[in-house]
C-alpha cells in the first residue's frame, strides 16, 4: 500500500467514525430550536434586534390561512445566517438597517417598530425599501429564504412534493393553487 492510499483510507475511516456524531448534533440543534421557541436567545443579534427581526419578518410574511414568518421561526434563521454567512461588512450593514427601521419608526410615529399597527409597519418598510434598497433586499431575501426552507413554509404555504418527477418548464396554475415548494424558484 502506498502513502496516498493509506491517507485516503485513514481519512475515510475518521470521517465515517465522526459522521454519526455530526449528524446527531445537527438534528439535536434543530430539535432544540423548535422546543425552545418561546425562550429563543439570539446568537448574533441583541435580544431587542432579534425581537425586531421577528416582527419585521412577520410583517413581510404575516400569518393568514398559512403560518407566518414568526410561526416558522424565521428570526432564528436570519440570526444564524447573518452570523455564519455574512462578512463583517454585510453584518454591519444589516445592523445599521435594523437601527434605521427603529429610528424611522420613532421619527414618524414616536413609537418603536413593534408597537406600530400593521399598516404603519408596512409604511416604514416601504420607505426603507425606497431609501435603503440594499438593506431591504437583504432582509426580504433572508425572510423568504428562511420561510420557504422551514417546515411550515415548505409544507403549509407551498405544496411539498417529495418526488417532483420530470422537469416541466411551463406549468399553468389553477386559481388558488399553491406553488410547489421545489418545482419553482422565486
Amino acid at each position: 500500500m502506498n502513502r496516498r492510499t493509506s491517507l485516503k483510507t485513514a481519512g475515510l475511516m475518521m470521517g465515517a467514525a465522526a459522521f454519526p456524531a455530526i449528524a446527531s448534533a445537527f438534528l439535536e440543534s434543530c430539535t432544540r430550536i423548535r422546543s425552545d421557541q418561546a425562550g429563543w436567545t439570539p446568537q448574533f443579534l441583541t435580544a431587542e434586534q432579534g425581537s425586531l427581526v421577528e416582527i419585521m419578518a412577520d410583517t413581510v410574511i404575516p400569518a393568514t390561512d398559512t403560518p407566518g414568518a414568526a410561526d416558522a421561526m424565521v428570526q432564528v434563521f436570519i440570526d444564524l445566517y447573518v452570523r455564519d454567512c455574512y462578512s463583517e461588512k454585510q453584518q454591519n450593514a444589516f445592523i445599521q438597517g435594523l437601527e434605521g427601521v427603529e429610528n424611522r419608526a420613532g421619527d414618524r410615529h414616536h413609537k418603536s417598530f413593534g408597537k406600530l399597527s400593521q399598516d404603519e409597519r408596512i409604511g416604514i418598510l416601504t420607505e426603507m425599501e425606497r431609501d435603503y434598497p440594499e438593506f431591504s433586499a437583504m432582509f426580504k431575501y433572508l425572510t423568504v429564504l428562511g420561510y420557504f426552507t422551514s417546515q411550515e413554509g415548505a409544507t403549509k404555504a407551498a405544496v411539498f412534493d417529495l418526488d417532483p418527477g420530470p422537469f416541466q418548464g411551463c406549468i399553468d396554475l389553477a386559481p388558488g393553487q399553491k406553488v410547489s415548494a421545489f418545482k419553482y424558484t422565486f
